[in-house]
């Protein structure tokens, strides 16, 4: 007598997606800010009120798949709870999007499986210099990720992504920004250039991928676009095809902070696009202090506090209704709220800052103390008059409004067991 093992729907070998029919895909248009994400959804063929949800966030730097969930939800009147399996669902998947800022968008299944697979190749390069927790995780989720490709019928990947070609990256237009100005292009260009994302960057200028391999960031390793500054352009006519040159103060940080000056010359295209970069060029590049860069970096800082009543094992923030989106962490002053802006209309300035994504940000104290923060007048403002006439109302009292003209909250963040008046006093 001879024994065969079958492996049963819960086991983590068995491929659930041959029981289900793929129904529709969303993602954010963020493809331009390095990371977007992703919502897979699927359809039992036996119960059609039975979805599987697939939560991805594609990293497109040097991670591949940083984050994937599953789920499996039935609707119906018991979803609609928000102690339901499909609200954990739906508050997983605004945490994962709501940072990238962007917009949703529905986009075809064939598109989906590129951006996937064009990510974990890029995990894939990296994958020997990184920690083997975040190893595992990568295992796992490119053997989901096969699972799903071989109920599609692709061939087996499970040796790696290396095999998987793609010949044309049209693509990817589908998950850029629509309608973007000349400044937006130019901000965007040097973040992917700085990440070593070339392809990108060369979908944004009239450079190939190999060239700009060659240019001077190349040897600086990942980079991190913090600020770019465009100073006032000047235009000329070259073949009756006008550009326009503007030189670029950009602030980076990889391993350390580099300061650099560039001339970015841009010009209008007639393709998807409405602007292309057609000239760049570094005059100079050096690697500065991490004082000279927080001196590039100032900018002020908007803060409001206030004091807990009565001190509550679950301080009700989630009262409030933009709590909902917010991405939670841990600080050892308490816990961080962070509220993103949602759209990323900041690549848009002259003057860029990464930190500009940043709506508000709500720091719950150790100490019983609400401490709120934006870098915008206006902003700190509205926070207020929705805090106090939340139901928090009743369990706070307004301690004190203050103006920084520098970054402030993230020093206290990271204090411990005092307060922010004495804080303050500490620190001035």
């Amino acid at each position: 007598m001879s024994f065969k093992l079958y492996e049963g729907s819960l086991s983590p070998r068995y491929n659930i997606f041959n029981d289900y029919t793929f129904k529709e895909c969303y993602a954010t248009n963020t493809r331009l800010m390095g990371a977007l994400a992703m919502r897979i959804i699927w359809v039992s063929k036996e119960n059609h009120n039975k979805y599987l949800y697939q939560l991805i966030h594609l990293d497109y730097s040097e991670y591949g798949i940083d984050d994937y969930r599953e789920f499996i939800v039935e609707k119906n009147k018991e979803s609609l709870s928000l102690n339901s399996k499909f609200a954990e669902l739906w508050t997983i998947w605004e945490n994962m999007s709501t940072c990238l800022g962007g917009f949703e968008k529905k986009i075809s299944l064939e598109t989906a499986i590129n951006f996937i697979c064009t990510s974990i190749k890029i995990g894939e390069k990296y994958y020997k210099l990184h920690d083997n927790h975040i190893k595992e995780f990568q295992k796992y989720s490119n053997r989901r990720i096969n699972f799903m490709l071989s109920t599609l019928g692709f061939p087996d990947f499970s040796n790696g992504f290396s095999e998987f070609k793609i010949n044309d990256f049209s693509f990817m237009y589908e998950l850029f920004p629509d309608d973007m100005t000349s400044a937006e292009i130019i901000n965007y260009f040097i973040m992917r250039l700085s990440d070593k994302d070339y392809l990108p960057a060369s979908m944004l200028s009239d450079f190939d991928v190999d060239y700009l391999k060659n240019l001077e960031l190349a040897p600086l390793g990942i980079l991190s676009l913090m600020r770019n500054t465009l100073l006032d352009p000047k235009s000329v006519n070259l073949s009756d095809k006008k550009t326009l040159y503007y030189t670029c103060k950009t602030l980076l940080l990889g391993k350390k902070y580099y300061y650099a000056l560039s001339e970015i010359g841009i010009r209008k295209s007639s393709t998807i696009l409405n602007y292309k970069v057609n000239y760049f060029n570094i005059s100079f590049i050096n690697e500065i202090s991490e004082y000279e860069a927080a001196m590039q970096l100032k900018h002020s800082e908007y803060i409001t506090t206030f004091s807990i009543c009565d001190k509550k094992e679950d301080f009700p923030l989630d009262s409030l209704l933009m709590m909902i989106k917010t991405t939670p962490y841990k600080v050892p002053a308490g816990m961080i709220y962070m509220i993103y802006n949602d759209n990323n209309s900041h690549v848009k300035n002259n003057d860029y800052y990464l930190d500009q994504d940043v709506y508000a940000a709500i720091l719950i104290t150790q100490n019983d103390e609400v401490v709120i923060m934006s870098q915008e007048l206006t902003k700190i403002d509205m926070l207020e008059k929705i805090i106090l006439s939340s139901p928090l109302r009743a369990d706070i009292d307004l301690l004190d409004r203050y103006k920084f003209e520098n970054q402030v909250f993230q020093s206290f963040s990271k204090t411990r067991h005092l307060n922010f008046s004495a804080f303050i006093d500490g620190y001035i």
